[in-house]
């Protein structure tokens, strides 16, 4: 027997009142209290929905206070989630959390997939840790502070303090911690009344707390599933049809809070995402969704969540009372009212579960009934035919015993479909097969005729032999092209016929024609050079001269890919005008070294091999190694002085004779 175990304050946690009983009795190991409470000594801490409730209250004294309900309803995160969960999974879990036959509490709640976490650390309010150790000389955790979504005590209207105990996942899971036992923030920092963002996390905490005030609320989802589309339907937010405007409600949700503050409660909407919670949560499923979203939703909607548990009043009997316009039309199509607002006095119906009302339509002269479930536009069409009348009774009766019409004209006379006619004559006894153009029987729309296949092979022969007769000169593709369904039916069911009787292949016309390639090489070949020119001076980014290449600048590249072998002249002048892949990467390095000289000055070497795009390979050819070096020489100071001129080392004769009877001396110095 648990002779010491603590009486709860308000709204304490069940793991709270163990950690107090664990500083209470100082226990020498940490699993000395699980061994003492679970009578199991690996058994594990749980914070918001622990279980095995049942084997610590039997170890109680006789009028202790703490009860399995009792623990249950004040003092566990359960009253948080039974409004939104299904009502047989309700029980089960208070069940399981009774017995502890099964550690699965949690994921029966949906914790697990919800993908709304709870906070990583446990929270507390300094106001209320203040008035706690006045009142009772200690404080606690309190578990209205450590659900997700209650960032704000709604008595002291101020933000929660984090501590430095680990909540989620717990850092030590056979160890209770208790609030007094650690260094709890003393600051409190109070909201801001005129920011939005801060009014809906007070509104938050207050309807979490009104949550957990509640005893076993458990209405089922079918009602949440009815009570948001009332509080959706009077809010505009859906179609005449019963669907809900997703987009409008996403576009109002987001208004609302902000991006920034649903992302901070784990509730984030995306535009371009279709299937988000807010759709999930409208779905009548049995899937339970996070509570916050629930609260988030009814938030947007400025819902008072004891008016959406507990409704006063009704939405279904203001929309049951509002009289319905009219007049109404009579759509019996064999009705000589037929499309005329003949009808002015039609019946109501209470709403569907979609909150959309329904009227009952019905036509005086003919008998004709219908449903509708839009009561302020003059309908179109029948939603549901609910009684058909005599008149369209008997012109159905007639019809059907006139053999010239088919079923289809029928249909069409009657405003139905073909299978509709099928189905009302069997209601009526009429007899079955029906004779006419086609035999109508009860299994199918038709009876359907028995075919020869002789016969219908042998019709299909004589159709191709009299396409093949008035063209006796057409080969096989003209014949297939006038008659492609033919062909076909042929080809898959008669094809050895098909082979034998088909037009001979007929011979190709060869047009020859004769083309001078020694006047054509003459022409070409001087072209060559002004094509090279071309390429080598496009602007920008060099380009290769290749075969390929001069053939694009001259609009004879097939020619070229053909036939340069006939244009002996012309392939030998492209042989030499054409450029390596060494030849190519040198002019490359020229050229970046121009540019990079007109744009920079100097440059270094490295600079200039990424300008280039040379590569390892290509870079150690001997052409591009020479074209590097040349450009990358040191600058020289060149001074040109005539013949006969001093110098600051006296006069300066040419040791060689100079071309052109020029006869220069030259000093060169290097750059410093």
């Amino acid at each position: 027997m648990i002779a010491c175990f603590p009486v709860p304050y308000p709204d304490e946690l069940w793991y709270s009142l163990c950690a107090r009983f664990s500083d209470r009795m100082r226990f020498p190991t940490e699993t000395g209290v699980m061994l003492a409470l679970h009578r199991w000594r690996t058994a594990v801490s749980t914070v918001d929905l622990p279980h095995r409730l049942d084997s610590v209250v039997s170890q109680l004294p006789a009028g202790h206070p703490c009860t399995v309900d009792a623990l249950i309803d004040h003092h566990t995160a359960l009253p948080y989630y039974s409004p939104f969960l299904p009502a047989p999974r309700h029980a089960d879990v208070r069940r399981v959390m009774a017995d502890g036959s099964e550690p699965s509490v949690r994921v029966r709640c949906g914790v697990c997939t919800n993908r709304v976490r709870p906070p990583k650390f446990f929270r507390s309010c300094p106001a209320c840790d203040r008035a706690n150790r006045r009142q009772y000389g200690e404080t606690y955790w309190r578990r209205l502070f450590q659900l997700p979504g209650v960032e704000v005590c709604p008595v002291h209207e101020v933000f929660l303090a984090p501590s430095s105990v680990r909540l989620d996942p717990l850092e030590i899971r056979h160890q209770y911690i208790s609030a007094e036992s650690q260094r709890l923030a003393t600051v409190t920092h109070g909201i801001d009344q005129h920011d939005p963002a801060h009014q809906i996390l007070l509104g938050l905490a207050k309807d979490v707390d009104w949550l957990l005030r509640q005893e076993r609320l458990n209405p089922g989802l079918d009602f949440l599933y009815r009570r948001y589309r009332d509080v959706l339907a009077s809010k505009g937010l859906v179609t005449r049809a019963g669907s809900v405007r997703v987009g409008d409600l996403r576009r109002q949700v987001v208004a609302k809070c902000g991006p920034r503050l649903l992302e901070f409660l784990q509730s984030g909407l995306r535009a371009d995402t279709k299937d988000d919670w807010l759709v999930c949560l409208l779905r009548n499923s049995s899937s339970a969704m996070a509570p916050l979203r629930h609260l988030l939703l009814l938030r947007t909607l400025d819902v008072n969540l004891e008016r959406f548990f507990h409704p006063e009043w009704s939405y279904r009997a203001v929309l049951c009372a509002r009289p319905p316009a009219g007049p109404w039309p009579c759509l019996n199509p064999v009705c000589g009212h037929s499309n005329k607002l003949s009808i002015g006095q039609v019946q109501t119906q209470p709403s569907d579960a979609n909150a959309a009302g329904h009227i009952i339509v019905r036509c005086h002269q003919c008998g004709y009934t219908y449903q509708v479930r839009d009561a302020e536009e003059k309908p179109r069409r029948v939603m549901r035919v609910i009684d058909r009348g005599p008149i369209w009774t008997e012109v159905l009766r007639k019809q059907w015993a006139d053999p010239s019409l088919t079923l289809r004209q029928m249909a069409i006379t009657l405003g139905v479909d073909a299978m509709t006619v099928k189905n009302q004559a069997a209601k009526l006894n009429l007899p079955f097969p029906r004779e006419g153009k086609r035999r109508i029987a009860m299994g199918g729309v038709y009876v359907h005729k028995q075919r020869d296949p002789e016969r219908v092979k042998r019709n299909h022969r004589q159709a191709w032999v009299g396409l093949r007769r008035p063209n006796p000169n057409a080969g096989i593709k003209k014949i297939r092209s006038m008659a492609p369904a033919l062909y076909a039916w042929l080809y898959r069911n008669d094809r050895a016929w098909l082979a034998q009787n088909q037009p001979p292949r007929l011979r190709p016309a060869v047009t020859l024609s004769y083309i001078d390639w020694a006047k054509r090489d003459l022409e070409l070949a001087p072209q060559i050079a002004t094509a090279v020119l071309h390429l080598k001076n496009l602007a920008g980014k060099p380009r290769q001269v290749t075969v390929t290449a001069i053939g694009r600048v001259l609009g004879k590249q097939a020619l070229f890919e053909a036939s340069l072998a006939k244009l002996p002249l012309t392939r030998s002048v492209i042989k030499g005008t054409i450029e390596s892949a060494e030849d190519f990467a040198a002019r490359r390095v020229y050229a970046a070294a121009a540019r990079l000289r007109k744009a920079d000055g100097e440059f270094p070497r490295w600079k200039l091999i990424r300008a280039a795009g040379l590569y390892r390979q290509i870079e150690g050819l001997p052409k591009v190694q020479a074209a590097l070096d040349c450009e990358t020489r040191p600058f020289v100071n060149v001074t040109i002085i005539s013949d006969g001129d001093s110098a600051s080392r006296g006069p300066v004769t040419p040791s060689t004779p100079a071309p052109f009877q020029l006869r220069p001396s030259a000093i060169v110095r290097s750059a410093p």
